[in-house]
């Protein structure tokens, strides 16, 4: 069943990647806690959003990325999914949590530096360590809150989608489909999209600076730019691929490999 729909090449691929992703990303994330938790030069307020991003990734890395990984050598080798629905509902629910939680510090993280360079004394008023603990306890409460009541079957039904060999929003509910591909995913790309198009425009805006005001916009630029590359290329086949499968055009192979390219991002 799984091979003809999705072919053993497909599978086979997607597996290899998805274990990859799993390791390299691990391993990644924990060096990068590790290394600004312990380093007194980054040891600053302002990098308890980096660290949260790199946090955020780990139950997904460590959690997610696996046991999906074991559901596609299943179908790979056996031709069926063995994991117990109720573990791949409670998995997938991590993944999914982690995933927003990731999506919205990259989205406080654009909005910081948009903030910086547009009005740096309100900025500046806002650098502090309790201001930091409140933003990031709001981020992490939203993204639960966004993904607990779907596994509870409020506000939309989580199910497993044979058809998709993944954890989806029931289509039971068109309404709650589109929602949550709205507010989950579109809605934080276009924040994102908006703050970087407005540092690229600052940072490309000609005036009366010191050479290290001009060397350090041009950082942004470059950084700004590909940050935001990355985000573009990554994440928009997703969003895609969520709005046709919405209005009825399922397309398994590439749903499959689109989510493994969103994983990687």
């Amino acid at each position: 069943m799984f091979k003809e729909r999705f072919s053993e090449p497909v599978l086979i691929v997607a597996s290899v990647a998805i274990s990859g992703i799993a390791v390299l990303g691990t391993m990644g994330n924990l060096l990068a806690v590790v290394a600004l938790l312990r380093s007194t030069k980054l040891r600053r307020s302002s990098t308890y959003y980096i660290v949260n991003l790199a946090f955020s990734n780990l139950p997904v890395c460590i959690i997610a990325m696996p046991l999906y990984a074991v559901v596609l050598v299943q179908a790979l080798c056996l031709d069926e999914v063995l994991v117990p629905p109720l573990v791949l509902h409670a998995i997938a629910v991590i993944g999914f949590i982690g995933n927003q939680a990731e999506l919205h510090t990259i989205c406080v993280l654009s909005f910081n530096r948009v903030l910086a360079m547009f009005k740096p004394r309100a900025y500046q008023k806002l650098v502090q360590l309790r201001v930091y603990r409140y933003v990031l306890a709001g981020l992490w409460l939203y993204s639960v809150g966004m993904w607990v009541p779907p596994a509870f079957g409020w506000l939309g039904e989580l199910e497993i989608s044979e058809q998709d060999l993944f954890v989806i929003i029931s289509r039971k509910s068109k309404i709650a489909r589109r929602l949550f591909l709205f507010f989950a995913f579109t809605l934080p790309l276009l924040f994102s999209l908006v703050c970087h198009l407005m540092l690229l425009c600052k940072g490309l805006r000609a005036g009366v600076e010191s050479s290290s005001q001009q060397q350090w916009r041009q950082q942004i630029t470059k950084t700004v730019s590909l940050v935001f590359l990355l985000l573009l290329v990554l994440s928009v086949p997703h969003i895609v691929v969520h709005a046709l499968q919405a209005r009825g055009h399922s397309e398994p192979k590439s749903w499959l490999l689109v989510h493994v390219l969103f994983f990687g991002r």
